[in-house]
């Protein structure tokens, strides 16, 4: 609850426009207090140290602290292996291992999984939290993992400093409810029972003890959420939950003006058929008895009062069972619910278009005739509203209560509709008002929306196009396929409790970095960047200093090194050998590397040479200086980093060596192992010792010449040993080497 969710919840019934039409709509304004302003909270010292500890090991990952928690908002980079098990057990030891990081307390004693979400290339594992088993309001962090169970994001929003009072409510949930219920005025016409539940509330610098009131109302419209205090029973704040449409519908293949009416087959319906009832949607008509054919033939002229009935169950039917199940997305039938999504068409006096989800509804109005036109002609909206209830269930709250989470409510909304229906235009039939539709091929920025009247809540339509029109450019750069991959996932990522559009932007980022390898991250970055969110990334400087540490050496693997480059998140060597063509022979994250595929060799005249280039996610930079020394190819048998699995056990050489005041500890595992790696000084006394479970592949451990206290070590000559046990198969693997601590 981070962002004010009730700072004016203007709470419109819109018109799909971005302008005002007068005399032309209902309106109902809601207007709840205002939340006190968070005070800023930097990360402490020991997050920083053990931030810095866990990006020398990991330099490609990244962190964005959140500024009213200290927490980390979002900490996402290359897949890495944690753990192995389940989903729930990996991101329990991901959060456990950095808990310093994160300031989470021990065990993650008040953090409860709510959510596995296992999607085609990823999973992510929501968990909620907690204080003495009431749940903290917006307190919700993820731990998102590729299909191999490896880590690549963690977000969300954590207070470590809960604290209230009591725990016992002075007022009932019985007066709070109707204390929701008067505030909502005499002309309260309910849809449902309201309920409510306790939480703790962020508030300002304090957490509150309050009751979580829920009221789903036909009159005014809403799924009305209210604060109350659990102690003197007054409004703290509130916000309405109801999505309200942009457009709507469709009876046609796309809509009246695009094409005639077609006759398609209905599927997923429930037997024996004579409704419109199906798997995901039953249709409804507000003016009529519902459809009913016991012939399982819904034939009507678009005037008849049915027509809007079954094209709203046919598109909303083929998004889910055609685009969704595509996209691996659980129906919104929850697990053990026979709740499905109810449609009805016809819905009230001049209406547009609404979804909710609680329960799960869409509601399309007929217009007006004149400035807008029947909500339930048109397949983009649709689609629009029916993927209102998908971010819904994938979000923490459905992306409701903040001007940018509105807008990228509306944003994802209008992105799955067009990109479905392959049109960039939302709107086309519906035409409220000359240049009223949304069209996502723009260039509309942040500052276009401040300078038409950001931040005011009413222009968050207005600002959906910012972040739609970035996924749209996507769609068009990385084709539909991928752009909507990463659009979904990134859905998927956003479990802050406010999120906005940076955080959106990280979201699809991170989706990238599972589904693709980071390998479209500086497109990504440049297209949001256009447009206003988050910077354009610059390219690093080309490395310097590349030399081969043994040069002139006899029958050595060449071993490389450079300097840092400032931004570098990997580097790629290239290599030529007697004057033929360059080849990129591996990428490493290292300002190193061991050529095992080459050997120097001062008796050889062929000559050997190398150059290295710095990569992040703006591109890749120019050449670095070029090294050279004579020697042979392909002279050692031992794999190089490029390869995926080591064929055989190996403890490298630390490097640097002599070192001060870090160094790092390379080994090589060909099965997965359990691995006890110890370092003693000459005396044979234990110094730090590191047990861990890894899977095969190339690790690395870096000593920063502390003992297991903490305290610095004095120069010397230091031994360390690595046993490794093989968790497949009975091998064992020891080996011991010497290292040099120079001050």
């Amino acid at each position: 609850m981070k962002k004010q969710r009730g700072f004016l919840t203007l709470c419109l019934m819109l018109t799909f426009f971005l302008g005002n039409v007068t005399g032309q709509i209902q309106e109902s304004y809601k207007q709840f207090p205002t939340l006190p302003d968070r005070p800023f909270v930097p990360p402490a010292a020991g997050q920083l140290k053990a931030w810095q500890e866990f990006q020398t090991s990991h330099p490609d990952w990244q962190v964005r602290w959140d500024k009213e928690t200290g927490a980390p908002a979002s900490l996402l980079g290359k897949p890495m292996d944690v753990a192995r098990g389940t989903p729930e057990a990996i991101a329990r030891q991901f959060l456990l291992m950095n808990r310093d990081i994160f300031r989470m307390k021990t065990e993650l004693a008040d953090l409860t999984v709510s959510k596995i979400s296992p999607m085609r290339r990823a999973t992510h594992v929501v968990f909620t939290q907690s204080y003495a088993g009431i749940p903290v309001e917006g307190g919700v962090y993820a731990v998102h993992m590729t299909k191999e169970n490896k880590v690549y994001l963690a977000n969300g929003d954590y207070f470590d400093n809960v604290q209230v009072a009591t725990t016992e409510p002075a007022t009932a949930l019985e007066n709070a409810i109707n204390t929701a219920k008067e505030d909502l005025g005499a002309g309260l016409k309910l849809r449902g029972t309201p309920s409510g539940e306790l939480v703790i509330l962020p508030y300002g610098a304090d957490f509150l003890l309050s009751w979580k009131v829920a009221v789903p109302a036909d009159e005014p419209f809403g799924e009305w959420i209210y604060f109350i205090s659990a102690s003197d029973g007054s409004i703290l704040t509130g916000y309405n939950s109801a999505d309200f449409a942009s457009a709507t519908g469709s009876v046609y293949d796309h809509h009246p003006d695009a094409g005639s009416v077609v006759y398609r087959t209905l599927t997923n319906l429930v037997s024996p058929g004579y409704y419109l009832n199906g798997n995901y949607v039953r249709a409804y008509n507000d003016d009529t008895s519902e459809a009913y054919e016991t012939d399982s033939t819904y034939y009507y002229s678009p005037s008849n009062t049915h027509f809007d009935e079954v094209m709203v169950y046919y598109h909303a039917n083929r998004f889910q069972d055609i685009y969704l199940d595509d996209l691996n997305y659980p129906y919104l039938n929850y697990p053990n619910s026979l709740v499905k999504v109810e449609a009805t068409v016809h819905y009230g006096t001049n209406w547009n278009g609404a979804s909710s989800s609680y329960p799960k509804t869409l509601r399309f109005g007929d217009g007006d005739g004149i400035s807008r036109n029947d909500y339930a002609k048109e397949d983009v909206v649709i689609f629009h509203e029916y993927q209102h209830l998908v971010t819904e269930y994938t979000t923490y709250d459905g992306l409701d209560g903040g001007h940018e989470e509105d807008a990228m409510d509306e944003a994802f909304s209008d992105y799955f509709g067009c990109s479905f229906a392959g049109t960039s235009k939302v709107g086309e039939y519906v035409k409220v008002a000359s240049g009223s539709i949304r069209n996502l091929d723009n260039s509309y920025t942040v500052s276009d929306w401040v300078a038409a009247g950001y931040p005011e809540y009413s222009s968050y339509h207005q600002g959906s196009q910012v972040f739609s029109g970035a996924q749209w450019d996507m769609r068009q750069e990385f084709g539909q396929g991928i752009s909507d991959i990463l659009s979904f996932e990134g859905l998927n990522n956003l479990t802050q409790a406010s999120p906005d559009f940076s955080d959106g932007r990280w979201a699809i980022i991170a989706a990238d970095y599972a589904n693709y390898g980071g390998s479209h991250v500086c497109t990504i970055k440049s297209i949001f960047g256009n447009r206003g969110i988050g910077s354009t990334p610059s390219i690093p400087p080309a490395p310097t200093g590349l030399y081969i540490v043994n040069e002139g050496e006899y029958d050595e693997e060449v071993q490389l090194d450079w300097n840092n480059s400032t931004g570098a998140t990997s580097y790629k060597v290239y290599r030529r050998f007697d004057g033929g063509s360059w080849s990129c022979i591996v990428t490493t994250t290292h300002s190193y590397y061991d050529d095992y595929g080459a050997t120097v060799n001062y008796y050889s005249d062929d000559l050997l040479e190398y150059y290295v280039i710095a990569v992040n996610s703006g591109g890749e930079s120019g050449p670095s200086n070029i090294a050279s020394d004579y020697g042979y190819l392909e002279k050692k048998a031992i794999p190089d980093e490029g390869s995926n699995i080591p064929v055989a056990y190996s403890l490298k050489p630390n490097h640097p060596n002599p070192f001060n005041p870090a160094t790092a500890i390379r080994y090589d595992l060909p099965e997965a192992s359990r691995i006890t790696l110890t370092i003693y000084d000459m005396m044979g006394r234990d110094v730090r010792s590191w047990v861990l479970h890894e899977s095969a592949g190339y690790w690395q451990v870096v000593w920063d010449g502390k003992d297991q206290n903490g305290r610095s070590v004095p120069t010397g000559v230091y031994i360390y040993r690595l046993v490794a046990i093989s968790s497949e198969s009975d091998n064992r693997f020891t080996a011991v080497r010497k290292m040099l601590l120079m001050k």
